[in-house]
């Protein structure tokens, strides 16, 4: 396990130096990013974060502390900001269309699995998170939610709460045209990030 850390870790480490590369300031003029003091300033799912020019290290502040982005938001970043800047559709779709791979069954032991466990029966406080990042009610469950993560762009959470017949049940959609922000291995990062969010906020 800690092979892997270490490796997701250089992985990044080479992304920062590479992101550092780019012209930032096309970057910046491209997305409509603020600058100040040396840093790109953005909000993504709901944090305020600060990109170093010089090094490409992604920051926040939690509790006070300026601590640096994990592997999932700061690939997921890079990714985006990289590219020419794309619209938005407006609409979302379910995650398991974007692949033969269905994701969003979590009775199979998916990669969502240990997010359904955590917001079983927790209703209220799932609602209460999603509308903290920004969400309107969305679609069917007994939680269901659309939200923001960056720009026009926009995820979606329905959630079933399990019974005695049936687990917990988690359904993911990302707009229609997600792919065209990020490949699909990003967007599985930008997910787990924002269910890690959700369970943050819990």
């Amino acid at each position: 396990m800690n092979k892997r850390e270490s490796n997701y870790e250089v992985m990044k480490r080479q992304m920062q130096v590479k992101f550092a590369s780019f012209d930032l300031e096309r970057v910046a003029h491209e997305w409509e990013l603020e600058q100040k003091d040396g840093y790109l300033l953005l909000s993504f799912v709901g944090r305020q974060y600060k990109i170093s020019r010089d090094t490409g290290v992604v920051l926040y502040e939690k509790d006070g502390i300026l601590r640096e982005a994990d592997y999932n938001v700061s690939m997921t970043l890079f990714d985006i900001l990289t590219r020419k800047r794309q619209c938005a559709s407006g609409e979302v779709k379910s995650v398991s269309s974007f692949s033969a791979i269905h994701t969003s069954s979590v009775a199979s032991g998916s990669l969502f699995h240990r997010a359904a466990q955590q917001f079983d029966h927790r209703d209220a406080d799932l609602s209460t998170a999603c509308e903290q990042l920004g969400g309107v009610p969305y679609g069917k469950g007994d939680v269901g939610y659309r939200f923001p993560i960056f720009r026009d762009l926009q995820v979606a959470v329905q959630f079933w709460d399990s019974d005695e017949e049936f687990d917990p049940s988690l359904n993911l959609f990302c707009d229609g045209n997600i792919l065209n922000f990020m490949s699909y291995e990003t967007m599985m990062f930008m997910l787990s990030h924002v269910l890690e969010r959700l369970g943050e906020m819990l």
